[in-house]
């Protein structure tokens, strides 16, 4: 499951990469016609015109060039990649500690000496002791992670709730706009894009593996 996430995060900052990359290629008058470069450009701004309205004047401009995006949809897609990467390296650390502390109680046996925790007063561990301790460790933290992904899920209530509260900002900037008549500015729109598609996207990592903002006295 871990792997999803990290092919889901790599996607999801590739795709945000590809966006201003795309206006850059398509302005560059030096890259010849068909090259890798016009033709990453040709697919992005297909597929953008699938999701998106593309709209010039609600877009922002690289280099002269339209992005494949409006700008809302380029604050959601930074909101996703960004999420995704956050969650991604939170996991990993919780694995290399996990890692480092069996790490350290082998350690001990090997050289029969103190062991110090954190906020923990020292002990000895004989070898007699410290073997059993450490396959107690890798079964602890074994059932640990299988219910921090058994456990611990995205219900469909939870889900609206991310969902309303990540749209939030996108509301109000739409209802401002129809108020007033006024567009707001590039960069107003892709901020409030931002928390729609970080919600998005701890939804899907909550679906993919459990709660990847776990925290040991609650969820996140």
């Amino acid at each position: 499951m871990h792997r999803l996430r990290i092919a889901f995060a790599a996607a999801s900052v590739l795709w945000l990469a590809a966006l201003p990359l795309a206006a850059i290629a398509a302005s560059d008058r030096a890259v010849p016609p068909v090259s890798a470069a016009h033709a990453m450009a040709f697919f992005a701004y297909a597929i953008g015109s699938l999701i998106c309205h593309q709209r010039p004047e609600r877009s922002f401009h690289l280099a002269g060039v339209q992005l494949p995006v409006c700008a809302r949809c380029l604050g959601v897609y930074a909101g996703v990649a960004l999420t995704s990467l956050i969650a991604v390296i939170r996991v990993a650390r919780s694995r290399h500690r996990s890692e480092s502390l069996i790490s350290n109680q082998v350690s001990a046996l090997d050289e029969s000496a103190p062991v110090r925790s954190a906020g923990k007063r020292d002990v000895v561990i004989s070898e007699e002791q410290g073997l059993p301790m450490i396959a107690g460790l890798r079964c602890s933290l074994a059932r640990r992670d299988e219910e921090r992904a058994v456990a611990i899920g995205i219900s469909p209530t939870r889900a609206r709730r991310l969902l309303l509260a990540g749209a939030a900002p996108t509301v109000v900037t739409i209802l401002f706009e129809w108020a007033t008549g006024q567009m707001p500015g590039h960069w107003t729109r892709a901020l409030s894009g931002v928390p729609l598609g970080g919600a998005a996207a701890w939804i899907v990592l909550l679906s993919l593996h459990g709660d990847p903002f776990y925290r040991r006295h609650g969820r996140g």
